[in-house]
């Protein structure tokens, strides 16, 4: 038997040991099926209601990337911070039991201390396993065990829930006017500057504006009173009333705060730099940093 038939025997041979091994592989259980929390898809839900023992009630509204926090306060919300809830409706069941007949009180669901209802749809929460750190949540007639990263998102704080966008997205600048300059879009789109030579450069304007349409605060925290240092006002595009911040803190952080919100919006010193202090420019050589408002 010449060497090419010894060949083509133990190619067959391998040929028939991976057919074997699929088809054992095939024979063999699968996984269960994965089992999510709720069967309402993120999709569906346009109203999200939280209720916290001891701390004020949410209400947010809204559907896809809309949303907006209606108590107890009434402001743009935190787009992350909604679809992290949402993700808690198909989120994994780990274990689950039928809560009738059952001692509630045994996983801490007879006086919870947070509710979420998504639509119709209501999730009470529980006290937690003492080994892995579940979190046990009724919904139904059905008791189950979740992973516990969801319920830091259903007791944070208020302002927690609201946006860090100081312009609400899908709107436009048209004017703005700070302590140190002012710009106004004219026709054609053009900006004119005040005051005059104080951004010299058509693209260093462009790139300011920018950076004001989309800049975000690190962080919001609900209002606190203190004398105004500043004034920012910002005009939007088919929009009567303009923005009107009040710049209330400046240094390693500055903080801008609207009042009538009852919300603080908290920069970094390098953000404040780039909205408020942009460098002039002359015969293309920086003037070096303006001075702060």
């Amino acid at each position: 038997m010449n060497k090419r038939r010894w060949l083509n025997i133990g190619l067959f041979g391998l040929v028939l040991l991976l057919a074997l091994l699929a088809w054992q592989e095939a024979g063999r259980d699968t996984a269960p099926p994965r089992t999510p929390l709720t069967t309402l898809t993120p999709g569906a839900v346009n109203k999200i209601e939280i209720f916290r023992r001891g701390r004020d009630s949410i209400m947010l509204t809204g559907q896809g990337d809309a949303w907006w926090l209606k108590a107890p306060l009434r402001v743009a919300a935190n787009r992350f911070r909604v679809e992290s809830l949402l993700g808690l409706l198909t989120t994994e069941s780990l274990a689950q039991f039928p809560a009738q007949g059952k001692d509630l009180a045994a996983f801490g669901l007879d006086q919870p201390a947070v509710r979420a209802t998504f639509n119709n749809t209501e999730l009470t929460f529980g006290g937690m396993t003492p080994l892995d750190q579940r979190r046990y949540v009724l919904a139904g007639d059905t008791v189950h065990l979740i992973v516990d990263s969801y319920y830091f998102d259903l007791i944070a704080e208020v302002a927690d829930f609201a946006s860090r966008n100081l312009v609400p997205t899908e709107q436009r600048i048209t004017a703005l006017a700070t302590p140190a300059f002012q710009l106004k879009q004219a026709e054609g789109g053009l900006w004119a500057v005040t005051p005059p030579g104080r951004i010299r450069s058509a693209d260093a304007i462009q790139a300011l504006v920018d950076e004001w349409q989309h800049v975000q605060a690190l962080r919001v925290s609900l209002y606190q009173s203190a004398p105004a240092r500043g004034e920012v006002t910002l005009a939007l595009a088919g929009q009567q009333q303009a923005l009107h911040y009040r710049i209330t803190a400046q240094g390693p952080e500055w903080v801008l705060a609207r009042p009538e919100l009852g919300l603080q919006f908290h920069l970094s010193e390098e953000q404040a730099k780039r909205l408020f202090m942009p460098e002039p420019v002359v015969d293309g050589r920086s003037e070096g940093a303006g001075a702060a408002p």
